[in-house]
């Protein structure tokens, strides 16, 4: 278990390093992470409708649209209509969108070749690694999880009434502040 903790602990902080590297590598193409996300998956897998995407990528649809619209508006991605569905476009990449992640990929090439040295890693180090990150990914997703536990913060960040600090319980389900008591 312990190991478990180690890796989703090395995972985030290598999320949050890569986030740190495609925005310095990539800052003049004006596509956020996510957009590239999008971009790349139009690109391995052709035009798609924003819930496949979606569910492709473990988030909401609304998040999808949100990035499809920017997309759109910076002309990367164009939306089609769909034969399967009447109000669900299909969207792909344009020659733009197509030349950007295109450049964004030699970009990231270059960068791993010129490090690759150092790190030592292998490609079999690498293709090891990410078996064994695709194999927790699906040991996570299915079966469905158990019901998780409430939200200590609310979707904006705050701490609901019953977590903050000096908050007091008259009796159960009634949360008094202690600046009110």
């Amino acid at each position: 278990m312990e190991g478990l903790v180690r890796l989703f602990d090395e995972v985030r902080l290598l999320e949050h390093r890569l986030v740190q590297v495609i925005e310095q590598l990539h800052g003049t193409e004006h596509i956020s992470v996510a957009g590239r996300g999008v971009l790349e998956f139009l690109l391995n897998n052709g035009a798609t409708s924003v819930p496949d995407i979606a569910r492709a990528r473990y988030v909401s649809r609304q998040h999808i649209q949100t990035i499809a619209d920017a997309l759109v508006v910076g002309g990367l991605i164009v939306a089609t209509p769909n034969p399967a569905h009447r109000r669900s476009s299909l969207f792909g990449l344009t020659e733009l969108g197509h030349a950007a992640i295109t450049a964004m990929h030699q970009r990231e090439r270059d960068l791993m070749q010129a490090r690759s040295r150092s790190t030592g890693l292998t490609a079999a180090d690498l293709e090891h690694a990410t078996v064994v990150l695709a194999a927790v990914r699906n040991a996570l997703t299915e079966p469905p999880l158990p019901p998780v536990a409430p939200r200590l913060t609310s979707s904006t960040g705050n701490i609901p009434p019953a977590a903050r600090p000096g908050a007091h319980y008259r009796r159960p389900g009634t949360v008094v502040d202690s600046n009110d008591a």
